[in-house]
């Protein structure tokens, strides 16, 4: 799956799911440090770190896990 996130700086975060374009999710995010916490209605929260260009993190106590590399 591939999976693009777009944090805003407002607290919002949405997520799309490449494979169905019409596929979105919009949450709320913040940031503690290089920790990210992310809400989504209707899943399991999520956590991730930021290492360089890189967010690799997990949701459903780290039963599902992902790794983001920045784009711009």
């Amino acid at each position: 799956k591939h999976y693009e996130f777009q944090f805003l700086p407002n607290g919002q975060v949405i997520e799309y799911l490449k494979m169905h374009e019409s596929l979105t999710n919009k949450g709320t995010w913040y940031r503690n440090g290089n920790a990210i916490h992310m809400e989504f209605p209707d899943y399991y929260p999520v956590e991730a770190a930021i290492d360089g260009d890189r967010m690799t993190g997990s949701w459903k106590s780290g039963a599902y896990k992902f790794t983001l590399k920045r784009v711009q």
